[in-house]
C-alpha cells in the first residue's frame, strides 16, 4: 500500500503538531506541545521518503541537496498550510524535518516571548 503523505500532513495540522520528522525504516514522528509522538502510520521505507521529496523539492534545490547533502525550502499543501522543510541525508538515506508555519495572528502571550 502506498504511503499517503498528504494524509500524514493533514493529520499533522488536525492534531496541532508543530513539526514532522521522517526517516527511513521509522514511523513518522510529530512534535506536539514539545513532545515527540509517533504517528499512527506504518514505518516508511527510504524509497517512499525519496519519492515524496522528489514531488515537493523545487527543481533549483535538487543540485544543492546532492552537493551539500542538505537543503531548506518552503512547501505548501494549500493556501493556509505552509511548511519550512529541511531535507538531509542521514546514514545514507534521505530524511525530512518539516515545521508548520502558523498563518493566524498570535497575541504577545501566545508567542511565549520573554518579558522586556
Amino acid at each position: 500500500m502506498a504511503v499517503n503523505f498528504s494524509q500524514i500532513l493533514l493529520d499533522m495540522v488536525k492534531i496541532g503538531a508543530s513539526d514532522l520528522h521522517l526517516k527511513s525504516n521509522a514511523v513518522p514522528v510529530y512534535r506536539i506541545n514539545g513532545e515527540l509522538v509517533q504517528a499512527n502510520h506504518p514505518p516508511l521505507k527510504k524509497e517512499e521518503i525519496k519519492a515524496f521529496v522528489e514531488k515537493i523539492i523545487p527543481e533549483h534545490h535538487k543540485k544543492t541537496l546532492e552537493e551539500m547533502r542538505s537543503v531548506d525550502f518552503g512547501f505548501s499543501i494549500d493556501a493556509v498550510n505552509r511548511f519550512r522543510t529541511n531535507v538531509f541525508y542521514q546514514r545514507g538515506a534521505i530524511s525530512v524535518s518539516m515545521r508548520r508555519l502558523q498563518y493566524e495572528h498570535l497575541s504577545f502571550e501566545e508567542l511565549n516571548l520573554p518579558p522586556k
